[in-house]
């Protein structure tokens, strides 16, 4: 079993923590080739030692296809600590003002909670961002593994385009459907949760890049540690 950080905005952070994200796709990189079942990136030769068998869902359909090459984040049972928005203060615990204390309380920044991290928590040598020094809150890129609060384990992976998504999925992915079809059921108001998570991948990845199609891992996962309601 192996840890790896994995970033989430602060939507889908809060998203998590109320138990209504169990899900994430994350563009895969490169793009695979494909030759019948088999996928491949360049410069990789599909044999069982850089890859495995994954299933692929397509028009419901889901057939199992081998991948030379891994997932980035990790396979089934490991684990990925989530990286979010924060920002990190020195808590003056054993005294007044200008102590030499490293005690930390963290804000995070998705929901407002904090939480108090002793020195002997923290890892040795570690600097307090600059930007934290002008109370400004600090990108979850900047986040280090003794400050998150939020532990995963991936339960499946899958590949699929972008586009396959269903519409249980979407909720899957911590979107909800505002959708109110009229009385004679051609027609409606509001959005799918499938229509908000295309919105949603726009905001995160650009103007248009949802039209692009790409393959996607799609991971679920249930949380190890975190305040999951």
């Amino acid at each position: 079993m192996k840890e790896r950080p994995i970033l989430f905005s602060a939507p889908m952070v809060r998203a998590i923590l109320e138990g209504r994200k169990t899900q994430t796709r994350r563009v895969m990189k490169p793009q695979p080739t494909i030759e019948g079942n088999c996928f491949s990136w360049e410069g990789h030769r599909p044999n069982s030692k850089l890859g495995a068998f994954h299933s692929y869902n397509h028009d419901s359909e889901t057939t199992n296809i081998f991948l030379s090459g891994s997932c980035h984040l990790g396979t089934v049972g490991d684990r990925l600590w989530v990286k979010e928005t924060w920002l990190p203060k020195i808590a003056h615990t054993c005294g007044p003002d200008g102590c030499d204390c490293c005690d930390v309380s963290v804000e995070y920044i998705a929901d407002g909670a904090s939480i108090f991290f002793p020195d002997n928590e923290i890892t040795p040598h570690w600097v307090m961002p600059v930007a934290a020094q002008k109370g400004k809150n600090v990108p979850s890129l900047f986040m280090p593994r003794w400050a998150s609060r939020i532990l995963l384990e991936i339960t499946d992976i899958r590949v699929e385009r972008l586009n396959d998504i269903s519409e249980q999925d979407a909720i899957a992915e911590g979107c909800v459907s505002t959708a109110v079809v009229n009385e004679a059921g051609d027609d409606y108001t509001g959005l799918y949760a499938k229509e908000h998570y295309f919105e949603l991948w726009d905001s995160i990845h650009g103007e248009g890049s949802w039209l692009i199609n790409p393959w996607v891992w799609c991971i679920n996962f249930k949380v190890i540690e975190g305040d999951a309601k």
